[in-house]
Formats: C-alpha cells, sequence, structure tokens
C-alpha cells in the first residue's frame, strides 16, 4: 500500500517591506517615491515633524498618535475614521508624490505602513521611515510697525512694515490658542515661527479646499506696503496676539 504523502506546510506571508525616497524639497513641500514589496498591499503615507516622532519611545506609539489624530478630525468633520482614510490609502509604486503644507526649515519623517481596509485599517506592516529637511527662507530684515483698533467684536489692524516691495501676512489669534501650541510643555511645543507657518498653511489648505485658485489665495492673504485690515467676529473680553511676517 502506497504511503501517503505529507500535506505541504502552509508557507508564511512574505512580510511587506517599503522602500523610500525624497527626490526633492522646497520651502513647504517633499517630492517622494515609495516601493511597497508587495504591489497589492494598501498602504498609508504622510509625514510627520522629527521632533514629534522622535518624542516616542517607539513606532507603535507613533502609529497610535497618526490615529488618535485622524480619529479626531475625523469625528470634528462628521465622519468616521474609516471613511476618511478609505481614499487615502495607496496600492502599488507611487512616483512623484507631492507632499504639501509644510514648515520652512524643519526636519520631518515620511511615514508609510500596510493597512488592511477591510479590517478596521489594522496595520499590516512595521512603520516605515525617511527623513528629510524642508528648504530655508531667506531671511528678510523687513519690520513692522503694528496698531490695533478694537470696536466690541471688531479690529482694524494697520500694519506698516520698513519695506513697502516686500510682501507679507498677517495672523490674528487668541491668546490662548497662541500658548496651547507654544507653550515649552505641551504637545507641540512650537516656536512663534513654527505656530506662524503652521498657521498660514492651514489657512491655505483651507482656501484651496474651498476652490480657491493660487493666484486668489495670494491676492487674500498677502499684501504689500502699509495696510490697515479688519477682523471681526472676535470673543467678547479676550485677549488676542498679532503677527505679521515677511514671505516670499
Amino acid at each position: 500500500e502506497p504511503t501517503p504523502k505529507p500535506e505541504p506546510e502552509p508557507q508564511p506571508t512574505p512580510e511587506l517591506t517599503f522602500e523610500l525616497q525624497v527626490v526633492d524639497t522646497t520651502k513647504t513641500e517633499a517630492i517622494i517615491n515609495v516601493t511597497p514589496s508587495d504591489i497589492e498591499a494598501g498602504y498609508l503615507v504622510l509625514a510627520l515633524d522629527a521632533k514629534t516622532v522622535d518624542s516616542y519611545d517607539n513606532d507603535a506609539e507613533v502609529i497610535a498618535k497618526i490615529y488618535a489624530d485622524v480619529e479626531s478630525y475625523a469625528e470634528a468633520n462628521d465622519t468616521t475614521l474609516e471613511e476618511y482614510l478609505a481614499p487615502k490609502v495607496k496600492h502599488g509604486l507611487l512616483e512623484g508624490h507631492k507632499v504639501e503644507n509644510l514648515n520652512m526649515a524643519t526636519s520631518y519623517y515620511i511615514l508609510v505602513f500596510g493597512v488592511d481596509v477591510e479590517a478596521e485599517f489594522a496595520t499590516t506592516s512595521k512603520l516605515f521611515k525617511q527623513e528629510f529637511t524642508t528648504e530655508a527662507s531667506q531671511q528678510s530684515s523687513c519690520t513692522f510697525d503694528l496698531k490695533a483698533v478694537v470696536n466690541s467684536t471688531n479690529v482694524a489692524i494697520t500694519v506698516k512694515p520698513s519695506d513697502n516691495n516686500q510682501l507679507w501676512h498677517i495672523v490674528n489669534t487668541p491668546v490662548d490658542e497662541y500658548q496651547s501650541y507654544t507653550s515649552e510643555d505641551g504637545e507641540y511645543g512650537w516656536t512663534k515661527d513654527e505656530f506662524f507657518q503652521n498657521y498660514l498653511n492651514t489657512e491655505i489648505s483651507l482656501l484651496k479646499g474651498q476652490g480657491l485658485t493660487n493666484d486668489e489665495i495670494n491676492i487674500k492673504l498677502f499684501h504689500k506696503g502699509m495696510r490697515t485690515l479688519n477682523d471681526s467676529g472676535l470673543v467678547e473680553k479676550s485677549k488676542y496676539v498679532v503677527f505679521a511676517a515677511a514671505v516670499d
């Protein structure tokens, strides 16, 4: 009687890995390539500042922070984590992918990890990282005189630059919000410059989301020469802080 052949042992699934390449950087963008070991696998790609990433003890904590931030954002926009992430999942080779709205002269990591869309976005790989630094902007010698005139919940802010040919932008924000981002023992610990750049990046993203073109955004956000700008809808009896800075 012939001896039955043993059943073949199931082969382990190969580990999902990624090769990352930062092709180019500007002041606020990076161009990257991502090569997965399995072109069918789904994965997420994002950039996070190196200071934040390095503050965690391990990669699992970094991924947990990413999911926590996404869930908070999704809830604030009346959607679920799954609905928000689904259109952001990548497959196959990613070439010339643009990562936008970065801060100037800042160290970042490109972060990539596999996800299973059918299993509530469970991770399917370890975290892969590639560090890079955005370009610095040439420092301007332009200075600004600021004057704010408050009327109830409205304010008129007069900005007088020392160089009338210098392009500039202004930020007006509650002191409590500013301090929550710049406090040394807070989650972010941003410098004043980092706060200004992040605030500006958020403004640009919101206007792009409203369908404005780059030219329309430039007209709305950036100015030259002496100007008086009005801001309304402020909170009564609240302290605000105003910044003006040169941009290029």
